[in-house]
């Protein structure tokens, strides 16, 4: 867990984003008080469709 300032999170939020994407969990704190956490979200699987596949092989 990272836990960086406000300013500290809009000056480098491009990063921060890179970071969550690849596991990482952000903490943006105001002072010393953990205000917010930034995650990446987890992506929904997509349905499979019953003989979607069907007369190819």
């Amino acid at each position: 867990m990272k836990q960086v300032s406000v300013h500290a999170a809009k000056t480098h939020l491009s990063q921060l984003i890179v970071e969550a994407c690849a596991g990482e969990e952000i903490v943006i704190a105001r002072g010393r008080q953990p205000v917010v956490r930034l995650v990446a979200i987890a992506l929904p699987t997509p349905k499979r469709v019953f003989g979607a596949m069907a007369g190819q092989a």
